[in-house]
């Protein structure tokens, strides 16, 4: 809800705060081995107290509720209905299951939020966008920033911070390792390489959408940090989802085809350029290019077949009980590798009908939406990541699933107001 006379929505300082904290402040470590605490779950606390007072002092709090949070409300009964159905097969529930119900909680909070600020007030629709698409993107290019610093070892920082930053990923950025993998604030390289590309489809969208330089360079540096990561699932998921933008938005939108032409062959054209130097200097090859050059054979690279043996599992487990799953096996019933492919944990870990009651409460409000470059945009964002859900994780990174849920609330014509008072 906007104040009037043009003073800012209510929800704007918390969004902002949720935003910069995903980006740019690294997980909280808790002692006695408890699960590290993010910045952003911090906030969450004084933002419902926040909304308690205004109840309170009799002011309304209004919040934006559709399709898309029911079938997440939905989608959280699938977890103890999938507990309950590994139980019956022999496997054990822990209490670390429960972490689940805080992970189901953050996302509803983080959506509803979002979905708030843009859907909900007095202020036009495009200004909200404009403002949440400007601040994603700006965090992005400092976390991008942050990576070159790691990567570079810029003022030997690296070991003042990093190692804090991420306890299980800081080897390949102290010491004279020779393939540093930067982290940013993110804490995993692969995680924080697809965050790249979030912020890079978004200066994308914003490029072709509004035109100006800084956002060509904010997609130029997002991109970049992408390929100083080594990830080779983020650089895919960038090329798929990049080419979709580029190549669909010449069929929406007023503009001319010259126009539209310009937007499709000259960021183009300097990917591909930058791709091809990449790989043709020896330099930049033995640094990055390697890594992306054995995306050519990555059928007999080592990392792959340790998927795929992890996969086999997944499949396993799944056929257990395909329609409800197994639950979240943890510890010795199941193998790090078998979480690498997303779509598989998924699918053994809430069946058939939790996989698809989630993966339609993401995708039917989009279906929804009027055409335009915006869809195109969210469609991006989505191929990109079901792309990248092959060999990593995106719902269940802390991380990640909020920064998507940030940008798909952008579009939902399925939301209602809902007044709290």
């Amino acid at each position: 809800m906007d104040n009037k006379n043009g003073r800012s929505h209510w929800l704007r300082p918390w969004l902002t705060a949720i935003i910069v904290a995903i980006f740019l402040l690294p997980a909280i470590r808790t002692p006695g081995g408890l699960p590290s605490v993010r910045g952003e779950e911090l906030i969450f606390i004084p933002f419902i107290l926040y909304c308690m007072f205004r109840v309170i002092k009799g002011k309304n709090v209004v919040f934006a509720w559709g399709v898309r949070q029911n079938l997440f409300v939905v989608f959280f009964v699938f977890l103890f209905v999938s507990v309950l159905s590994g139980l019956m097969l022999g496997y054990n529930a822990k209490y670390g299951d429960l972490n689940q119900i805080v992970r189901f909680v953050k996302y509803i909070l983080v959506y509803t939020l979002s979905s708030s600020f843009i859907h909900v007030g007095n202020q036009k629709l495009y200004k909200r966008r404009k403002f949440v698409f400007n601040l994603f993107i700006l965090c992005s290019v400092i976390a991008s920033l942050i990576a070159v610093q790691q990567f570079f070892d810029i003022f030997s920082l690296n070991s003042a911070y990093v190692e804090y930053v991420a306890p299980t990923a800081h080897d390949s950025l102290l010491g004279d390792y020779p393939f540093p993998r930067p982290v940013a604030m993110i804490g995993n390289p692969n995680e924080v390489g697809f965050a790249f590309v979030l912020g890079g489809l978004t200066a994308t969208y914003c490029l072709i959408k509004r035109g100006g330089w800084r956002f060509f360079v904010a997609m130029i540096v997002n991109f970049i940090a992408v390929g100083l990561t080594l990830s080779r699932t983020a650089f895919v998921a960038l090329i798929v989802g990049s080419g979709y933008l580029y190549g669909m938005q010449l069929f929406v939108g007023r503009r001319s085809t010259s126009e539209k032409l310009k937007y499709l062959f000259f960021p183009t054209g300097v990917l591909i350029a930058a791709i091809a130097y990449l790989l043709a200097n020896p330099v930049l090859f033995e640094t990055i290019g390697w890594r992306l050059y054995t995306l050519l054979e990555f059928q007999s690279t080592s990392s792959w077949q340790v998927r795929v043996r992890g996969w086999q599992q997944s499949i396993k487990l799944f056929l257990e009980n395909p329609l409800l799953g197994v639950g979240p096996l943890r510890g010795a019933e199941i193998t790090p590798e078998a979480t690498d492919n997303e779509w598989l944990q998924l699918l053994r870990t809430y069946g058939i009908v939790g996989t698809l009651v989630l993966t339609i409460g993401v995708i039917w409000p989009h279906l929804r939406a009027k055409s335009g470059l915006l869809r195109v945009f969210i469609s991006a964002i989505l191929i990109s990541t079901a792309v990248y859900m092959i060999p990593a994780a995106v719902f269940h990174s802390l991380s990640l699933m909020p920064l998507l849920l940030v940008l798909i609330a952008t579009e939902d014509p399925t939301v209602r107001r809902v007044t709290l008072l």
